[in-house]
């Protein structure tokens, strides 16, 4: 990550080097140069380092034609990784190696900056890294060990953070946006496992079919505590729906595409049928949600509601005081109201100290009542307490069973996981699906055609 920042650096700050590979690029059908931005941006890192990787060779030939000289103390160091040689190409290879494992998770990223992005989307970027992670190892199992080598542990880090994606929030939520994504449960993505209609219930539902079904009886349940509306009852309909959901009965059996591939207005069209208006209380509530704060802080930042010009020409102090002076009078200097809020805490009330009021005892167990207090405590055996005699005789009946056992004992059977080795999410995404698969594939490509049970 040094080096190749060190690259990057270099080829932002000289006019000299990047002006001579901006003419050696002329040559190369592909004439985009080395990408250099503000590290906070996302993918930063993957981004320099595909750029690299494509402006490598042009850097070699204005390197061996003299162009470019890295003979100063900082960019000494950089000499040894063009010129060609065994350390050139096994840097080359490193970089390969890096852009194929950040570059599903950099798409990712960059599909998060999206402005309409939902909390089904979150999900599906994990599905679409998922892929990417799949398809990289499948490849580098044959073609190319030293990568394939990365496996373990970049799967390990994958479950890592799933497992946080999962459980740090509202249980379920992402994994129930996902279900009742209308674009995306039209394929089927989902390893529901659903029985034929007429012999559907709770004891031939599959695990996941009943972990979604939880998560979203809960959340229902929730919604009516916050309207104060509702009653009991309503829990089952709530399931009746979600269930005909599942089976894309009417009414949700309409396409997607009817609301211009728009999924909250889709929940808001079936929301009007008395058959699903208690699920589409939630699925309204879902796709109203914007769980990605990216579009916030490239656009709707303060500091960048400046343009480029003018924030140019600002110190940083004056560009801070600008903003805070926009905050605090945000209705405009004519008006009268403006912004008074002051930070303050607010401490909770301390509770009543113990010796304020009588001091309550628990009442004795049956066990007090039967083994008094003796009026010499000092007489008391403690060995006993601590150590007392086996009263239902447990030991025995174990001793007795140890020689009537010897001949069941066995060898336990171990299982090598090297080679079991998966994704978690694996275990609700069916990631072998084409349907799911051509979601991350060319659009251009005809979808395929799978027939749907």
């Amino acid at each position: 990550m040094q080096i190749v920042s060190k690259f990057t650096t270099y080829f932002n700050h000289s006019n000299y080097g990047s002006y001579h590979l901006r003419q050696e690029l002329k040559k190369e059908s592909n004439q985009r140069g080395i990408e250099s931005y503000g590290a906070t941006r996302f993918s930063t890192f993957a981004d320099h380092n595909s750029s690299i990787i494509r402006c490598f060779s042009a850097i070699q030939r204005c390197y061996t034609s003299g162009v470019l000289k890295f003979d100063t103390k900082a960019t000494k160091e950089l000499e040894n990784y063009i010129k060609p040689g065994p350390m050139s190409l096994q840097f080359l290879g490193k970089l390969y190696q890096i852009d194929a494992l950040l570059k599903p998770i950099a798409w990712g990223l960059k599909t998060l900056e999206g402005q309409h992005v939902t909390c089904s989307d979150v999900f599906f970027v994990f599905v679409g890294i998922s892929i990417g992670f799949n398809d990289v190892f499948t490849k580098a199992r044959s073609d190319n060990p030293d990568l394939y080598a990365h496996r373990s542990e970049t799967f390990a880090v994958y479950n890592r953070r799933f497992r946080i994606f999962m459980n740090d929030c509202t249980p379920g939520m992402f994994l129930l946006a996902y279900l009742l994504d209308p674009i995306y449960y039209s394929d089927s993505p989902l390893r529901l496992a659903l029985p034929p209609r007429e012999h559907f219930s709770k004891k031939t539902a599959s695990k996941l079919v009943i972990e979604l079904m939880g998560n979203a009886i809960d959340l229902f349940r929730h919604e009516q505590l916050r309207e104060g509306s509702g009653s009991a009852d309503d829990a089952v309909e709530f399931a009746k729906q979600l269930t005909a959901y599942m089976y894309r009965e009417a009414p949700f059996n309409r396409s997607a595409s009817d609301d211009h591939s728009h999924r909250l207005g889709w929940w808001e069209a079936v929301e009007k049928d008395s058959n699903a208006h208690l699920l589409a209380k939630i699925g309204r509530k879902l796709f109203s949600v914007l769980p990605s704060e990216m579009p916030d802080e490239r656009s709707a930042s303060k500091m960048t509601a400046f343009s480029t010009s003018k924030r140019n020409r600002l110190s940083a102090t004056n560009i801070i005081e600008t903003v805070q002076l926009q905050n605090y009078w945000r209705y405009g200097f004519k008006k009268e109201v403006y912004s008074d809020h002051h930070a303050h805490l607010t401490l909770p009330k301390g509770t009543p100290s113990a010796s304020s009021g009588p001091i309550e005892y628990p009442a004795p167990t049956l066990e007090d009542l039967l083994n008094p207090i003796p009026e010499n405590p000092g007489a008391i055996n403690e060995d006993i307490l601590f150590d007392p005699a086996d009263l239902y005789g447990v030991n025995e009946l174990v001793e007795e069973s140890d020689d009537d056992d010897d001949d069941l004992e066995f060898t336990p059977q171990v299982i090598r996981t090297s080679n079991l080795e998966r994704l978690d999410i694996e275990d609700y995404v069916d990631l072998s699906s084409p349907l799911v698969r051509a979601r991350y594939t060319d659009p251009g490509q005809p979808k395929p055609q799978v027939e749907k049970g």
